[in-house]
């Protein structure tokens, strides 16, 4: 008894169905269908599907390309990998390839076996598939091999040490450029120390003179002394400050007695406008 086999598979091209059958090596003969034998087909499967599979000038995107090469080889496997009694001789007709849209390809290797064993055909089938598989493999490592190799030339080594180098120090340079661009906006963000906001400090109580220590940018905070006639007052005034939109944070450190009254010592950290505003405290 006779028996046919396919094997089958598909890979993705490089191009598309146009331009990659322009570059099939001689031997590919296109398999065409006359209207007639197209307008048979369609009386037994759907009229897309025939166009698609039967119709190559449908368009690049709607329909497939086919292919096939008529070669009428002999391929004898050897019984030890086909674990049957005797060795497989097996006929290959021809080869079949099929171009279809959105770069995709498929192809089908037509096998012919006489036997009295049907286990025959899968088991030729299955070396055939092993054997491409090995070579396909095969071909991936000499070329990883190969690559690995130039890798590692002293001039390749060098340049990619080299390249490494560069990209960390254009990270870190980066990196320093994102966190000084964040200063800026942190800077731009605090009120000026001077004008509205001595202003503030001295109207938030009557009788109140306030003197500017200083000023950290980095972290807004402004230092200065406010001298209060009334020790009574001290409470009132911080309070004001700590409700005041000005402010992020209040701290002070006690006062002195002098002369002139009580000097309260405070370090405030100036809001920036997006911390929100408060209501003043009454």
């Amino acid at each position: 008894m006779e028996y046919i086999g396919y094997l089958c598979g598909g890979f993705s091209l490089a191009a598309g169905r146009d331009e990659s059958a322009g570059k099939l090596p001689s031997g590919w003969e296109p398999e065409l269908f006359t209207h007639e034998q197209r307008r048979n087909y369609e009386l037994y499967y759907l009229p897309d599907f025939v166009r698609f599979s039967l119709c190559p000038e449908a368009g690049e995107n709607l329909s497939m390309r086919r292919y096939v090469m008529r070669r009428d080889a002999t391929v004898t496997l050897p019984a030890a990998l086909t674990h049957t009694a005797a060795d497989l001789t097996v006929s290959i007709p021809e080869l079949r390839l099929y171009l279809c849209p959105f770069r995709i390809a498929m192809f089908a290797v037509h096998i012919e076996k006489r036997s009295d064993d049907g286990n025959d055909i899968t088991a030729a089938a299955a070396l055939l598939l092993w054997g491409g598989l090995g070579f396909h493999t095969a071909c991936l490592r000499r070329e990883t091999a190969a690559l690995t190799a130039w890798c590692e030339t002293p001039e390749n080594a060098a340049a990619y040490a080299q390249s490494e180098a560069d990209r960390a120090r254009a990270a870190a340079l980066q990196a320093d450029q994102a966190q000084l661009e964040q200063l800026w906006t942190l800077l731009d963000s605090y009120p000026d120390p001077t004008g509205t906001v001595l202003a503030a400090l001295e109207d938030a109580q009557a009788g109140v003179h306030v003197q500017l220590h200083g000023y950290d940018a980095a972290s807004g905070t402004l230092t200065f002394s406010a001298v209060l006639p009334q020790v009574v007052d001290i409470p009132a005034y911080v309070r004001r400050l700590e409700g005041s939109a000005l402010f992020a944070q209040v701290a002070y450190g006690g006062y002195e007695t002098g002369a002139d009254g009580y000097t309260l010592q405070l370090d405030c950290v100036l809001a920036a406008p997006e911390s929100g505003a408060k209501e003043a405290a009454p």
